[in-house]
């Protein structure tokens, strides 16, 4: 993505893949997405709102210009995270070995943008 451009996150953890090397590859994600200035709207289990915010702020967002977080509420902790960005959708199935599903089909990037919109606006 372009500085300036949003993605969204519906679904993020830390999960059993927060130990090293996830940790080190988010960390590191993340550091080169707020230096070049993408957005992010991210959605997350509330057992892992602090340790991403916290991850934002510690890799150059102090103030989240460009990083906002909510916690989802009543929501159980599942293996299963949705990006959503330029009319994809990618489901991250995570594991012993992470699968990443790649779907480039406007009305499943709808549908799951019209989801995360109703529990971004709650």
């Amino acid at each position: 993505l372009h500085p300036g451009e949003t993605y969204r996150v519906l679904g993020a953890s830390v999960g059993t893949h927060s130990q090293a090397p996830w940790k080190k590859f988010y960390d590191e994600f993340h550091r080169a997405r707020i230096k070049k200035g993408v957005r992010v709207q991210m959605l997350s289990y509330e057992a892992a709102y602090r340790e991403i915010r916290q991850r934002f702020i510690d890799e150059g967002d102090p103030l989240l210009e460009v990083s906002e977080i909510r916690p989802l509420r009543r929501t159980q902790l599942a293996p299963l995270q949705v990006n959503l960005f330029k009319d994809r959708a990618l489901l991250v199935l995570y594991g012993e070995e992470p699968t990443i599903i790649t779907l480039d089909r406007k009305e499943v990037f709808d549908g799951f943008s019209t989801h995360f919109e109703e529990l971004w606006n709650r």
